[in-house]
């Protein structure tokens, strides 16, 4: 399944939200900056966590980082890579 964003058109492919970071595979559909959609969808998202906890200040470790996937079998060990990391982690 994909969800899609027409505004700002990302198209996501894979997820996966772990409690100190999470991974998205994203498919620009635009020219216009995933930063813009990232800090819009996250910005909510911990305000939301933040008011419900009663605290204050960031929830993910670090920056965002970005890797260009060029080939079906990058994009096959990223998908595996997002929806393996709380296996990996021990969450499940």
């Amino acid at each position: 399944m994909k969800a899609r964003h027409r505004y700002y058109g990302v198209g996501i492919l894979a997820y996966c939200l772990m409690p100190n970071h999470y991974h998205l595979l994203l498919r620009q559909e635009t020219d216009r900056p995933f930063s813009d959609w990232i800090q819009q969808v996250f910005n909510g998202y911990v305000q939301a966590v933040n008011k419900e906890l009663g605290r204050a200040g960031t929830l993910f470790q670090g920056r965002a980082k970005h890797v260009l996937v060029e080939t079906n079998e990058q994009l096959v060990h990223v998908v595996r890579y997002i929806h393996l990391n709380p296996v990996k982690a021990r969450l499940n």
